[in-house]
């Protein structure tokens, strides 16, 4: 007589199967939303630095491209446009604020260096000293 050796397999269930995949699925849906969250936090770090400079850069290049006229006394520069004062910059330690109706914003917070140049024909520029994303030391100056 011949006697057959029994294996007993353990085997799991398809619900068992079906519980495993979902709790899989979760895992990694939360893995790779972690990811995005932490990719834009890291981005918004990064831009955050530039986008102010940016921002600046644009504010000062089109209030000194519509400014008719200037004036410059001590650390402030005033800007005119149709024979009205619209404009107030103030340069204090390196920082720069834009004054207009009442209203003060800091522009360049991250500036290593402002400095308003008067060459000899009487014509002024401001110069700013900013570094960019790649740490260079990069000098924007707007005519006045």
């Amino acid at each position: 007589m011949r006697i057959f050796n029994q294996h007993h397999l353990k085997a799991s269930t398809l619900i068992e199967i079906l519980v495993t995949m979902i709790i899989a699925g979760i895992i990694i849906i939360a893995i790779y939303d972690g990811l995005d969250i932490l990719s834009k936090g890291i981005s918004r770090i990064i831009n955050d630095r530039s986008g102010n400079d940016i921002y600046s850069h644009s504010i000062i290049e089109s209030i000194t491209e519509n400014a008719d006229s200037s004036i410059i006394i001590g650390n402030n520069i005033i800007l005119f446009q149709a024979g009205y004062a619209s404009d107030t910059l103030v340069i204090n330690n390196g920082n720069i604020e834009h004054k207009r109706k009442g209203h003060t914003e800091k522009l360049f917070e991250n500036a290593l260096l402002c400095n308003i140049l008067t060459a000899p024909d009487q014509s002024s520029v401001l110069s700013i000293h900013v570094i960019d994303n790649a740490k260079d030391t990069v000098i924007l100056s707007y005519e006045l």
